[in-house]
């Protein structure tokens, strides 16, 4: 925001572009959600016919702890999002979102408005 200064006060991406980066990022999870599912049907399978954990590891390339961890599960485990810090500039993303909204757009303005707040991160982060 700040390579743009405060007389331009546009986004970096157009809206049609902000839509099409989140629809990028919502397939690219589908893939991978998809493709773990895969993986944990396939471990099933080869336990299924009487294979142990290490052989199964060998097969599949995946670590033996994983294997034996996956198959406690009768569907694949969701993936935990790690919970935002302060040192991150998405942990003050509603805060950044709605300054926007009401006019602040200089960078400089809202990186001393998101420190007061308590972000310890650098102003080019």
């Amino acid at each position: 925001m700040n390579l743009h200064g405060p007389e331009t006060g546009r986004a970096l991406l157009a809206y049609a572009d902000n839509i099409t980066a989140a629809g990028s990022l919502l397939k690219s999870r589908l893939a991978h959600r998809t493709s773990r599912e895969e993986i944990f049907t396939t471990i099933h399978a080869l336990r299924n016919q009487g294979l142990n954990c290490s052989e199964i590891g060998r097969r599949t390339g995946f670590p033996r702890r994983s294997i034996a961890k996956w198959l406690q599960f009768e569907t694949p485990p969701d993936r935990k999002q790690a919970a935002l810090k302060p040192t991150s500039p998405w942990y003050f993303e509603e805060f950044l979102s709605q300054s926007w909204k009401d006019g602040i757009r200089t960078g400089s303005a809202l990186y001393r408005m998101i420190q007061e707040r308590g972000y310890e991160g650098s102003q080019s982060h």
